[in-house]
């Protein structure tokens, strides 16, 4: 991550260079450009209301809402929420889960589900999340862990990326839910280092091409997270 060079916002770049395996959680070699938005450690789950992202592309593969349409690709932004399920304090202690939205990388149905993708005509893409419209993924979801037992609204198969959840069934069933700065564990992230609540990515722990998305504003509650 790097300022852009017109001063506005900021800039996620990839190279096409294999990294050392353990660079990341898991066995991945591949390339994730992550930027972390500071201040945002035990903000209460039940507070976040919008999200925005305000993104063009620069070099490289730019996904299905450019015109013309591409394919689907890891490299377009998408966000990865910290959040402690158990932040008041249950003596089971803290369950950090790794919720995802703002992806325009899955199908159809499950993009729609977890955030809205516009192009002004210009291919400036503006991605927009509310909770009382859309939902999120849970990192990890296997059909039998989901908080308190609640059921996806969406469920397109078995896969935690073919299953969002409302983030009203999720505050159901843990009231106390905070976003938190943590070490997620979640592969893909970096191995064992604690990470802001709130990660813009471009590409994965299997990425390996040269690529570079301009991320004009991220925004919470109508709130700026860039430098």
């Amino acid at each position: 991550m790097q300022p852009h060079s017109s001063g506005v916002g900021i800039t996620l770049t990839t190279t096409a260079r294999v990294n050392e395996a353990g660079a990341f959680q898991g066995g991945g070699s591949g390339n994730k450009a992550i930027y972390g938005a500071c201040g945002l450690h035990l903000l209460p789950l039940a507070e976040l209301q919008q999200l925005l992202i305000v993104w063009q592309n620069q070099p490289g593969p730019a996904g299905p809402h450019v015109e013309p349409a591409q394919a689907v690709t890891v490299a377009t932004p998408y966000l990865n929420l910290l959040v402690d399920l158990n932040a008041a304090g249950d003596p089971a202690g803290e369950d950090i889960r790794v919720l995802v939205c703002c992806s325009d990388q899955l199908s159809p149905a499950i993009s729609e589900a977890i955030g809205a993708t516009r192009n002004d005509g210009s291919n400036r893409l503006t991605v927009r999340w509310q909770a009382d419209t859309h939902g999120v993924l849970i990192v990890g979801y296997d059909g039998s862990n989901a908080p308190g037992g609640i059921s996806p609204v969406l469920s397109n198969g078995s896969s935690w990326l073919e299953n969002v959840f409302s983030l009203t069934d999720l505050l159901a069933a843990c009231p106390q839910a905070r976003l938190v700065d943590a070490v997620s564990g979640d592969g893909g992230l970096p191995a064992a280092e604690r990470t802001p609540a709130l990660l813009l990515c471009s590409g994965d722990s299997g990425y390996q091409e040269a690529q570079s998305k301009w991320v004009e504003r991220l925004e919470i509650n109508g709130r700026s997270l860039l430098p």
